[in-house]
């Protein structure tokens, strides 16, 4: 009698097993919270994130991408606040980390960053003496670029046969004159 004995590989098997570790341990991995806290005071501020209405403080929003980011708040008895805001990524969130911190660790990090305004109240307080200064500055520069172009346009050589421009004098502008007068048998040349 013969027996006959039957070898089974263990490499489908082991090529299985190990196939099926590696989604469990990728399933376990879990990407943390990331949550950008606003509060102000007074609580109720309408809240923009780069251009777009989000809610109103207390709020929380997901953080979907890290960097500078534009925030304004209003609240109508309060001035406007728009100012940006760094948001900074934790380490655990760059790159080659957050391969191993988001897919492979079966812990989850959160991110959570707070911000919190003062608005200050829409009347009763004076401008801040930058933005005075700022203002009182752009209306000299202004006034000095039109006294330029002015004398530049006095200065520019005369066409032949054509009269000095006028000064100008306040009041409406003069009605251009036509090349065919009403009583005249010529067309449009």
């Amino acid at each position: 009698m013969e027996r006959r004995t039957e070898q089974r590989s263990l490499a489908p098997r082991g090529g299985r097993l190990a196939a099926l570790l590696v989604a469990a341990v990728a399933l376990a991995g879990c990407r943390g919270d990331r949550v950008l806290t606003l509060t102000s005071t007074p609580p109720g501020a309408t809240v923009r994130l780069d251009d777009e209405i989000v809610g109103v403080t207390p709020l929380d929003v997901p953080i979907d991408h890290y960097g500078t980011r534009l925030l304004t708040l209003y609240e109508p008895d309060s001035r406007l606040y728009s100012e940006p805001v760094e948001l900074v990524a934790p380490w655990w969130t760059r790159f080659p980390v957050d391969i191993l911190t988001e897919l492979l660790l079966p812990i989850q990090l959160d991110d959570r960053q707070r911000v919190h305004v003062s608005l200050l109240p829409a009347s009763g307080e004076e401008a801040e003496p930058i933005t005075a200064s700022f203002v009182e500055e752009a209306i000299r520069v202004r006034a000095e670029a039109r006294a330029k172009a002015d004398e530049l346009d006095r200065a520019r050589p005369l066409e032949a046969g054509a009269p000095p421009a006028p000064d100008p004098e306040p009041g409406p502008a003069p009605a251009p004159e036509s090349e065919v007068g009403p009583g005249s048998d010529e067309g449009p040349r």
